[in-house]
């Protein structure tokens, strides 16, 4: 391993969570390729990012989500052992990074909104609240409680529709209801995957393409984005993109930029969007007010967000990138094996599918590289042992 100095003078290392996850990994990876120092923590040892020859320290911390004191103290006292300086959060400590902020900036330099920023793209219901208010379009939506008021807003509903959570990610919890009586029942149960009503909400489902956008932001002014669509996906067929290819898509990009130009926002953002079949019309689904897991496609498409981030949390000079490569394609290659029965399952043409997947094109792996093969045989290995997998949050940030 590397020593935690950097190749150019003066550049002081970062702390990167999640080191359990490829989106750790990459944004590891990224940073130490550019010459900065990074030092990785997880609830776990010897996690993936742990593995990387790339990294030149790492730790581990308390839970976030069972010991919020605990787990900002360990970030502070790993910050003075190594002097580290910028801080960037992966998942979902995200928010309590954001929390703990005041504290944390006496020690890092940190690029991100407030908390309550965070939590109103966070929460889809509030979400889609705002994005009404503000003209970008968004599904109809209805939360139970204004369901139980008046079921007469399903009426207005156009069936199939989703129950979604609140808050959560990864296709966690979606599902599909055809009829307003099944969603009737839901609410006589008053409660769903034995979980309180109040951590979900009715979405109007959207038939069409799904497009993701990653933006960057320093401080209100947008520096970088990109957008992709989602090729495969895990789970099947709501979880998170296996293999993307590069999409321009100018009107979904005005409308993210709507969204995080009125907010002010600081830092990294990434959203979903569906195109619909019927118009065209690109609905806003989602935000992540944090790293993502398609984070590698912006390395594929020629855009160094980690890079850029970091730069823009010390205050160092960082060019705005006008475009990015349209011809991008990247793989989370761990997530695509696993996806590859429910995505059979679903192929019209099997012949046509085996053999995209088997000779798929992929300028960048997240998760994989021949020079730094380990982390991803030991990402294979704890998943096996389900080890490493950090706290399920499910959504419960207030």
């Amino acid at each position: 391993m590397s020593r935690c100095s950097g190749k150019e003078d003066g550049l002081p290392p970062a702390l990167v969570t999640s080191a359990q996850s490829r989106v750790g990994y990459t944004v590891a990876r990224q940073l130490a390729k550019a010459g900065i120092p990074v030092i990785v923590g997880s609830g776990s040892e010897n996690v993936m990012a742990m593995q990387s020859r790339h990294v030149c320290g790492s730790f581990v911390h308390p839970s976030p989500f069972k010991d919020e004191d605990g787990f900002v103290q360990c970030l502070l006292e790993t910050a003075d052992k190594y002097s580290a300086k910028v801080l960037m959060p992966m998942l979902e400590e995200t928010f309590l990074v954001a929390k703990a902020a005041g504290r944390l900036r006496e020690r890092f330099a940190i690029a991100m909104p407030s908390y309550e920023t965070l939590l109103n793209v966070h929460d889809k219901y509030r979400l889609g609240l705002l994005a009404e208010e503000i003209g970008v379009p968004t599904p109809r939506l209805a939360s139970f409680e204004q369901i139980a008021a008046d079921r007469s807003l399903l009426d207005a509903f156009r069936f199939p529709v989703l129950v979604k959570p609140r808050q959560g990610g990864g296709g966690w919890a979606v599902n599909e209801f055809e009829t307003p009586a099944s969603v009737f029942e839901i609410l006589e149960r008053r409660q769903y995957l034995d979980l309180p009503l109040e951590r979900f909400f009715v979405q109007e489902k959207i038939k069409g393409s799904g497009i993701g956008l990653a933006m960057l932001y320093g401080k209100g002014t947008c520096m970088a984005s990109i957008g992709y669509r989602q090729v495969r996906t895990y789970p099947v067929p709501f979880g998170q993109p296996t293999y993307r290819a590069s999409v321009h898509h100018p009107e979904s990009e005005r409308h993210l930029r709507t969204l995080l130009d009125h907010l002010e926002w600081d830092g990294v953002c990434q959203a979903d969007f569906l195109i619909s079949r019927e118009d065209g019309t690109p609905y806003l689904i989602d935000v992540n007010p944090r790293y993502w897991g398609s984070v590698g496609h912006s390395i594929a498409a020629g855009v160094n967000i980690p890079v850029m981030h970091y730069r823009l949390a010390l205050g160092l000079p960082c060019e705005p990138v006008a475009g990015f490569d349209v011809d991008a394609r990247s793989r989370w290659l761990g997530g695509d094996i696993m996806s590859f029965a429910g995505s059979y399952r679903l192929a019209e043409n099997k012949f046509a599918f085996v053999k995209d997947f088997l000779f798929t094109r992929s300028a960048y792996c997240d998760d994989f590289s021949f020079d730094d093969p380990v982390p991803f045989f030991r990402w294979g290995w704890d998943k096996l042992r389900r080890k490493g997998h950090g706290d399920a949050m499910e959504g419960i940030w207030k």
